[in-house]
């Protein structure tokens, strides 16, 4: 292992509750994400579902548009708090960068210690996000069609892909 890697490992190690949060507002950022375009995707399969393949261009740009915004909205507020927490990591640590200066460290070393860090934080936040956006779109999607089957008859749309849960 690089010693960039080991110095990013040994951070994570010991600051654990800034790790922690860090994580959290990955996997939260992550399954956010996720989620929202799976319900916007299960959303779609609803509406066109009885209209056939003709009106299916009708609801397309609606919630491509409204996926866009929120996306957009979700990924501003995401890189805002994933980028905070790691100028406070990195501000917390200028005394341990300047050490590591004053013994022949480079900027570009340096900066691969932070790289790492984030590297390891996305290689766990992101798919740990990813599958809790999946398990919360399943139960939205479960919890929209079984109080809205009344309505509508949609008792299956959009849980197929997550009927074995």
């Amino acid at each position: 292992m690089r010693l960039t890697a080991k110095l990013a490992y040994s951070q994570l190690t010991v600051n654990r509750k800034r790790t922690a949060w860090t994580l959290l507002g990955i996997v939260l950022s992550a399954a956010m994400i996720s989620a929202v375009y799976g319900f916007l995707a299960s959303g779609y399969a609803m509406f066109t579902k009885d209209s056939g393949e003709n009106d299916s261009g009708v609801y397309l740009p609606t919630l491509v548009g409204v996926g866009a915004v929120i996306g957009l909205i979700i990924v501003a507020v995401s890189v805002n708090v994933v980028s905070n927490a790691f100028n406070i990591s990195a501000g917390k640590r200028t005394a341990q960068f300047g050490i590591l200066k004053s013994v022949g460290a480079t900027k570009r070393q340096i900066a691969g210690t932070v790289m790492y860090e984030g590297l390891m934080l996305s290689a766990i936040g992101i798919p740990a996000g990813i599958a809790l956006g999946l398990l919360v779109t399943c139960i939205s999607v479960n919890a929209a069609n079984h109080f809205l089957s009344a309505w509508n008859s949609i008792d299956d749309i959009g849980s197929e892909w997550c009927s074995d849960l």
